[in-house]
């Protein structure tokens, strides 16, 4: 796969431990070698700036466990859960391609 072209230097000079691995150090290293491979990763490795995301779906579990739906599953509210934000994905990317 072409390993020798990897960046060596940025192992061989990094104050990591050889038993450490850091993806985010290898891309910064070697994203010229992959630009579309390394977009990818940007985008798995990235970090919100923010937990909102994480409280809006709190909020609407919140909001789906009411008394009145109490006995259902955990696996039924992830359902319902899920098929929210999946509705607000498609709804982004159309939006998105409209522009």
């Amino acid at each position: 796969f072409g390993t020798d072209k990897f960046n060596e230097s940025c192992y061989s000079n990094s104050s990591l431990c050889d038993e450490e691995y850091n993806p985010l150090h290898f891309w910064k290293c070697n994203h010229a070698l992959y630009p579309r491979l390394a977009k990818i990763a940007k985008r798995v490795f990235s970090v919100p700036a923010s937990s909102a995301g994480v409280e809006r779906e709190f909020s609407l579990a919140g909001n789906i466990i009411t008394k009145k739906r109490s006995r259902l599953s955990p696996e039924t509210v992830n359902d319902i859960i899920f098929q929210n934000s999946f509705e607000k994905y498609n709804q982004k990317n159309v939006q998105t391609i409209k522009q």
